[in-house]
């Protein structure tokens, strides 16, 4: 299946055959508060993870990237918080940044 872009009616159809022909498909996209990119492909996907950098995503972006991915209803599935320094002494801090993220089962 041949697309033109994110937004035709041509790749959901792609989507779904990536799905019959992988186990897993991974998409990463550019900062979703920055380019609409993830928004749109998070609509069609089955999971989203939102990924975070320690020190340098404030609480407020997160949070507001996480309002809009549930807004367009995709399903965030988990966070990744990258660059974490565990003796650093806002390890704290993102601990708790990152509660409201975490699915309990």
């Amino acid at each position: 299946v041949l697309f033109r872009s994110l937004y035709s009616r041509e790749f959901p159809a792609l989507l779904q055959q990536l799905k019959m022909e992988y186990e897993f498909v991974l998409i990463d996209t550019p900062p979703i508060l920055q380019v609409a990119d993830a928004r749109v492909i998070g609509r069609h996907a089955d999971g989203v993870v939102l990924v975070v950098r320690a020190g340098h995503t404030a609480r407020d972006a997160a949070a507001a990237a996480r309002q809009r991915l549930d807004a367009d209803r995709a399903n965030v599935v988990g966070l990744i918080l990258n660059d974490l320094d565990p003796s650093s002494s806002s390890y704290k801090y993102y601990a708790e940044s990152a509660r409201p993220y975490i699915k309990t089962a």
